[in-house]
């Protein structure tokens, strides 16, 4: 909310995800891998892409490919030098770091890889990569894994349905999610039970705590670019986890509390 500080509105509330739990919920099934990540990743750069130009640098063309390594280092710092206040990627900042301006008229996709495409692909990648030196027992379910043979023979498809989507989660000990904020996917994954793995949180994006989780106690936390493993936790602490997080949404974070969110405003604003 503070990105909306200076809003004139007299009524301002933030509705995030919630879940469902007569569709999420536990059921009876064997725990068939130790980890789960559920997530589209981008496809591979293909050349042309690789070799598209985005600026010029004293009439010398800047191709993308080349701009690629210093985007993701930033991903490696725990306050990204590249993200202004509203939260979004920098290219004024960017342009001051490398000196150079980017073309004026970008299109559309090119700033989507810039801004979006390069963190999702490089989070998803470093986070299993350092999963799997704990343990290779783990399913991904998406789409464009089947891009990565050095994913593939983890890749289980792609699931639509709500109800396969909650088995699904729950044949893992433990669902994997590769960014800090409430998504849906972690509400349905800790209504039903399992516990969820986060990436820690970046000084910009940082907003479970505002909607009462906490680490170690409602999920667990990895640094998927500074940790150099990720010991699995004891069954005893994975249930513990799942207990206090599944009380946490029951409690706050269903469509239902949404809705009556809603009602309340509406009724308070009319009065």
């Amino acid at each position: 909310m503070k990105n909306f500080s200076e809003c004139p509105a007299k009524y301002i509330a933030c509705l995030p995800p919630a879940t469902d739990e007569s569709i999420f919920k536990p059921i009876d099934v064997e725990k068939k891998f130790d980890f789960s990540l559920f997530g589209h990743i981008p496809k591979p750069w293909n050349k042309k892409e690789l070799n598209r130009i985005v600026a010029y640098k004293d009439s010398t063309p800047v191709y993308f490919k080349s701009i690629i390594p210093n985007i993701e280092s930033a991903l490696t710092s725990q306050d990204n030098p590249f993200i202004s206040k509203n939260n979004q990627f920098s290219f004024k900042l960017f342009q001051e770091k490398y000196l150079f301006k980017f073309n004026p008229n970008l299109c559309n996709s090119i700033q989507y890889d810039i801004t979006t495409r390069i963190f999702r692909q490089r989070n998803r990648l470093n986070y299993l990569n350092l999963i799997k030196k704990t343990s290779t027992n783990l399913s991904i379910y998406g789409t464009n894994w089947e891009d990565y043979p050095e994913f593939i023979e983890y890749y289980k498809g792609y699931i639509s349905s709500p109800q396969d989507i909650n088995k699904a989660i729950q044949e893992s000990k433990i669902m994997l999610h590769d960014n800090h904020n409430l998504h849906f996917r972690v509400l349905d994954a800790m209504i039903n039970g399992t516990p969820v793995a986060m990436s820690a949180p970046r000084k910009v994006n940082d907003n479970l705590e505002l909607f009462g989780l906490k680490k170690d106690i409602h999920y667990l936390e990895v640094d998927i670019f500074n940790q150099k493993v990720f010991q699995l936790p004891s069954d005893k602490h994975l249930e513990t986890i799942s207990i206090n997080a599944m009380k946490l949404i029951k409690r706050k974070h269903l469509w239902r509390h949404r809705a009556q969110t809603i009602i309340n405003n509406v009724l308070h604003g009319i009065s």
